[in-house]
């Protein structure tokens, strides 16, 4: 696997998705930045073999960790900083083909890249949750 062409293919994808969401300036260059880093996390899981779903996890989990500190840091929601990082990980080709299958009458086909699909998904979501929920608890709402 080529690490740099990933970190840096990944860096240019969330900066052009920063610019489309209209993300504040100082937030674009560190979203890029920790949106590499958690994809060179999924291609370092990715290659001791435990699966696609597991390695979106934990790259999924080192985003939501960094936009949780950043948010932290920059006195932001960590939504500014975690949906362009996220984008790297949205399954959208599993999308497209599950959709194309089902319109093709391959059921078979559609059950399988649905599942897989959804699979992704939900470690994605699961991934977000549990960091969400984490930080919550460590860092409660201050009443005033």
């Amino acid at each position: 696997m080529d690490f740099i062409f990933d970190f840096i293919m990944c860096f240019g994808g969330t900066l052009c998705f920063c610019f489309i969401m209209n993300s504040p300036k100082k937030s674009m260059f560190i979203s890029s930045f920790f949106a590499s880093v958690g994809f060179i996390v999924y291609d370092l899981v990715k290659l001791t073999g435990i699966g696609e779903a597991v390695s979106i996890f934990f790259g999924t989990l080192c985003i939501a960790i960094s936009a949780e500190v950043c948010a932290r840091i920059f006195k932001m929601p960590s939504t500014i900083f975690l949906f362009p990082e996220i984008v790297v990980f949205v399954p959208g080709v599993g999308i497209y083909r599950t959709m194309l299958a089902l319109i093709q009458s391959n059921f078979e086909e559609f059950q399988k890249v649905g599942t897989e699909t959804i699979i992704i998904t939900l470690s994605m979501a699961m991934a977000i949750a549990v960091i969400n929920v984490f930080s919550r608890h460590v860092f409660p709402k201050k009443n005033h």
